[in-house]
């Protein structure tokens, strides 16, 4: 997967030469630089039961799942971010079509209510500023009378 994105890159900098853009070298990036690693639909085995990934080459990880995927697992990406290693699983899933029930209400929001909808229902505005009007008075009074430092 690196040596693939290593020629797509190179691909895309060719045509970006092509269009006229000046392009500088090619530099070497060590091991050491790169933070992502691909696994595109092979070389991995996931086993919820065991919370285990098997990555050919790697070996196999424990890891924890936050949250579960479903359908097709369709490839797998370990990134490194800080000290910490991630897992992100790529899967598709099939989406159902929107299923329209009921009527459609317009909503519109303003400024002196918050939103106002076709039925006639009114949501008051908040008022946020207002109401804490007074306790924003004190905490600036009291920065405007400190000594820096």
């Amino acid at each position: 997967m690196v040596n693939s994105t290593l020629w797509s890159n190179i691909r895309a900098l060719s045509q970006t030469k092509k269009k006229g853009r000046k392009i500088g070298k090619l530099r070497f990036k060590g091991a050491s630089r790169y933070r992502t690693l691909n696994y595109n639909q092979s070389g991995f085995k996931i086993d919820r039961e065991h919370s285990a990934i098997t990555f050919s080459k790697i070996g196999t990880i424990p890891f924890t799942m936050h949250r579960p995927y479903v359908g097709t697992v369709k490839g797998v990406q370990i990134t490194r971010s800080g000290d910490n290693w991630y897992v992100i699983i790529q899967a598709e899933q099939k989406i159902s079509e929107p299923t329209r029930e009921g009527r459609s209400v317009g909503i519109d929001v303003g400024l002196n209510a918050f939103a106002a909808d076709s039925d006639g229902g009114v949501i008051e505005n908040p008022r946020f500023f207002e109401q804490s009007r007074n306790t924003i008075k004190k905490l600036q009074q009291s920065v405007a009378r400190k000594k820096r430092f």
